[in-house]
């Protein structure tokens, strides 16, 4: 019988190695040369990108362990679901590698929104199939406000990787910028949903 112990080692093991690996994507030998040669913009973009990457998976992590701290029992679709998941987080510095040498690249754009917008979606569908099987999956205490929260909330962060997509077409840059609503959504988010950490406490 596959327990929520050896779910969190495994899910925990690929998030923390995805997120160790973003460090690797970064150029050092050519950011030294550009701060040196004073190409701040070049340096400020790999930064900003790492930065943005870190903490979106670092979401994504808090996210799936709250997902799964209101689930009280597994099936083998969940188990899936959250496999797909894994292998979107695992992809992830990728197309971040990607992002950092071509910044400016339409495709590097859409490949890096892309992998980040369907790892939300993952994410909100393990929270849709969650809530319509509530009586064998949730704890009894959970609110369905509480579901509907925790499904806006990872489906706010696709749209918006989604939409930087279309965005990528008019202005490469402004569409990489547009990734920094995420967090804005995510705080301007939360006051109307007062009650969805009542049960159990999180810290986001």
């Amino acid at each position: 019988m596959f327990d929520k112990a050896q779910l969190f080692g495994f899910s925990d093991g690929v998030f923390a190695i995805a997120s160790t690996l973003l460090i690797i994507n970064i150029n050092t030998p050519f950011l030294q040369k550009a701060f040196v040669s004073g190409q701040y913009s070049e340096v400020f973009q790999q930064i900003l990108t790492y930065a943005i990457t870190f903490l979106i998976i670092a979401f994504y992590w808090i996210s799936h362990h709250r997902f799964f701290t209101y689930v009280k029992a597994l099936d083998s679709r969940l188990l899936w679901l959250n496999i797909f998941l894994l292998m979107l987080i695992a992809f992830i510095p990728f197309p971040s590698s990607i992002v950092n040498g071509q910044s400016a690249h339409q495709n590097a754009e859409i490949l890096y929104s892309a992998t980040l917008g369907t790892a939300g979606l993952c994410l909100t569908g393990m929270w849709i199939y969650a809530a319509n099987h509530r009586k064998t999956l949730l704890l009894h205490q959970i609110k369905k406000e509480t579901t509907t929260y925790n499904i806006i909330r990872n489906f706010i962060a696709s749209a918006i990787f989604l939409l930087s997509i279309v965005i990528s077409f008019f202005n490469v840059s402004l569409a990489m910028y547009s990734w920094l609503l995420i967090f804005v959504a995510r705080i301007l988010l939360k006051p109307f949903f007062a009650y969805q950490d009542t049960f159990p406490k999180l810290i986001f």
